[in-house]
């Protein structure tokens, strides 16, 4: 019995770390138009970071990666 208890406590662990991994993994934002950055109130800054290079700082979409 304590070994049944052991092992779902390890699939359990292990069904935690590969769910857990795949939600940070998703938590990048899809990149936005540039307009869209501009209309939320924020500014396109180049930012040189794979794989747009364009971040929109301030405003509704803070940190959004752009497409030019």
């Amino acid at each position: 019995m304590r070994r049944l208890t052991l092992s779902l406590a390890a699939a359990a662990l292990g069904l935690g770390a590969v769910f857990g991994a795949s939600t940070a993994a998703a938590a990048q934002p899809p990149p936005i138009p540039a307009g869209l950055c501009v209309e939320g109130g924020g500014k396109v800054v180049q930012d040189g970071t794979p794989p747009v290079g364009y971040t929109c700082q301030g405003g509704e979409f803070d940190g959004f990666p752009v497409i030019p």
